[in-house]
């Protein structure tokens, strides 16, 4: 009899230590693969996002500026166009509003940037973010510029193209 309780015993306690191994290893292991996941779904975003911001970008100029060149030439293209009869946006005051557009309305933050701003956003200082984006992206123009941060005090992903 207290041979076939030691085996109980042994069986127990390996089946106790097994749960406990599992649950430990599920507990670090889902919450690893579930912000892999996100971070590969948010980089993935943000190059379809780029994507769409220079096909948009490239239509608008293709299509809209060469239509309004052709068949409305009193119109003219300009950075400080809302409100302003006869001035339509620049392909990249389109794309710039639109941005804003898009991060009202989707739950990603949109921010295009770059070191030669417009007259209207002359006084605008670059973050330490864009800064470092701008240099990594001129080093390797297909890379993705990828940082961790902390932004009004919620940690965020940061991609830059």
């Amino acid at each position: 009899m207290k041979s076939s309780t030691n085996k109980h015993s042994t069986v127990i306690k390996s089946i106790t230590v097994a749960a406990i191994v599992m649950t430990i290893t599920l507990f670090f292991f889902i919450p690893y693969i579930t912000e892999q996941y996100s971070i590969k779904t948010i980089i993935s975003h943000a190059k379809q996002s780029a994507k769409q911001i220079k096909l948009t970008r490239a239509y608008y100029v293709s299509s809209v500026v060469k239509d309004v060149k052709a068949y409305a030439p009193e119109l003219s293209f300009h950075y400080d166009h809302e409100g302003v009869d006869g001035k339509i946006p620049l392909p990249t005051t389109t794309i710039h509003d639109l941005s804003k557009i898009f991060s009202e309305n989707t739950g990603m933050k949109y921010n295009l940037y770059s070191e030669f701003p417009f007259k209207n956003r002359a006084d605008r200082v670059l973050t330490p973010f864009q800064k470092e984006a701008i240099k990594y992206t001129k080093e390797n123009p297909e890379g993705l510029y990828i940082k961790r941060d902390t932004l009004d005090g919620e940690e965020v992903l940061r991609v830059a193209t």
